[in-house]
């Protein structure tokens, strides 16, 4: 077996948190870490060129009023509240994700929401029927916090699944 070095050439710091003028540039039409020179995308639009001076003249004056009003109308317009952070994805989002949608096919709903709930037993024995191929494919690969979630949520979803499909074959 051959062994092999990565050198890992990003530039994203060891926080993983990228500055905002950094983002803008991570779409690879940034300067190039190479040679310091932007990178042409294909089909993007030439960098404009320098203007000769009796064009720039003209100009001028319609710029400068046109600046104007840009900076009333920002200075008018409310800051933009911060975006919500999004949560992390990690394997315990995707088993509670993959468990909450198997509860709302079961008929659970949050509390106080106005439309009366629906079961779905086909759908939330799929979801379920998910957790269980996830917990035989990640044995073993697992943390000891993640491996108990899905383990107990796999437990609770089973056991509410079974009640509710035999109350359904009594109703039926």
């Amino acid at each position: 077996m051959t062994e092999f070095e990565v050198n890992d050439r990003r530039l994203v710091p060891k926080d993983g948190v990228l500055a905002a003028e950094e983002k803008k540039d991570s779409s690879g039409s940034g300067p190039s870490p190479e040679t310091g020179t932007r990178r042409e995308e294909p089909g993007s639009p030439p960098p404009p060129q320098p203007r000769d001076e009796a064009a720039s003249a003209a100009g001028s004056s319609a710029a400068e009023a046109a600046g104007t009003r840009e900076k009333k109308a920002e200075a008018s317009v409310r800051p933009e509240p911060e975006p919500e952070t999004e949560p992390e994805a990690s394997f315990s989002s995707l088993v509670i994700g993959f468990g909450t949608t198997a509860l709302i096919h079961m008929g659970e709903s949050a509390p106080g929401d106005p439309q009366p709930p629906t079961r779905d037993l086909k759908a939330a024995k799929h979801f379920i029927d998910i957790l269980g191929v996830l917990e035989k494919k990640t044995r073993g690969n697992l943390t000891e916090e993640e491996f108990q979630l899905l383990k107990a949520f796999l437990y609770d979803l089973r056991l509410k699944f079974v009640k509710l499909s035999s109350e359904n074959q009594r109703n039926n």
